[in-house]
C-alpha cells in the first residue's frame, strides 16, 4: 500500500512545480513588455499627425519697413530786412543807418556849419564826398535833404537857416553827381530829435545839439 501512496505525492509535487514555472513566466512577459504611456498613445492617435506641434518655434516675425517722410520746408513769406543800426563818425559829423534798401545819413550842425550859418565847413564837404563815392557810380534815384534846428532864437528866423542849410546840402551833392534829383526842405525847431530840457528844468546842450541836424535819405 505504501507504494500507490508515494506516486500520488510526486504528482502533486510536480503539478505544484509546473504551475510555479507558469507563474515565473507570465511574471517575466509582464515585465519585459512596457505599459504604454499616455503621451505614446497620443503620439500614436490618428489626429496627431494632422495636428501641428505645441513645442514647434513659432514662425519669425516678418519685419515690417518704417518709411520716415519729412516735412517739407517752406520758404519764409515775410521778407527778411537788411538793418544796420547807426554809425557814427568819430568826430560826430555823420551817423549813417539803413534799414532794407533805405539809407539815413544824419549830419551835426555843429560840424558841418559854423553857429549860425548856411556855409559848409571843409569837414562837411568831405562827408559829402564820402557819401557820393559810396555809390560807386550808382546814384539813387532821389535823394531827400530836410534841415532842423535847435529853439534858440524865434521860429521864422529857424525855419529859414534850416531851409538854407538843407539847399547848401543839395547843391554840393549835385555839384559832384550831375543830374542827380534832389529834394530839400527845412522844418526849424517843429520836430526835435531830443528834449532840450533836462528833468530839473535846466536847458539840455546834449538836446540842443542833437536837434542842429541835417538828414539825408534815399534808397539804393
Amino acid at each position: 500500500m505504501s507504494a500507490p501512496v508515494h506516486r500520488s505525492s510526486l504528482r502533486a509535487a510536480a503539478c505544484a512545480a509546473a504551475l510555479a514555472g507558469a507563474l515565473a513566466l507570465g511574471g517575466a512577459a509582464s515585465a519585459a513588455t512596457p505599459t504604454p504611456r499616455a503621451d505614446d498613445s497620443a503620439r500614436n492617435s490618428p489626429m496627431a499627425s494632422t495636428l501641428p506641434s505645441l513645442t514647434q518655434a513659432a514662425p519669425p516675425e516678418t519685419a515690417s519697413t518704417v518709411t520716415h517722410i519729412a516735412a517739407p520746408v517752406l520758404d519764409p513769406v515775410s521778407p527778411v530786412l537788411d538793418i544796420i543800426a547807426p554809425v557814427a563818425s568819430s568826430d560826430g559829423a555823420v551817423s549813417t543807418s539803413r534799414v532794407g534798401n533805405t539809407t539815413t545819413a544824419t549830419l551835426s550842425n555843429d560840424v558841418t556849419f559854423d553857429v549860425d550859418s548856411a556855409t559848409l565847413t571843409t569837414r562837411a564837404t568831405q562827408v559829402l564826398d564820402s557819401i557820393v563815392t559810396g555809390w560807386a557810380g550808382k546814384a539813387p534815384a532821389e535823394v531827400t535833404v530836410v534841415g532842423h534846428t535847435d529853439s534858440v532864437a524865434d521860429e521864422a528866423h529857424n525855419q529859414a537857416l534850416s531851409e538854407q542849410r538843407a539847399q547848401a546840402v543839395a547843391d554840393y551833392l549835385t555839384s559832384k553827381s550831375p543830374g542827380l534829383k534832389v529834394k530839400a526842405s527845412g522844418k526849424g525847431e517843429t520836430e526835435p530829435a531830443a528834449s532840450e530840457t533836462k528833468e530839473d528844468g535846466s536847458v539840455s546842450e546834449e538836446g540842443r545839439a542833437a536837434n542842429r541836424r541835417v538828414v539825408l535819405t534815399w534808397q539804393q
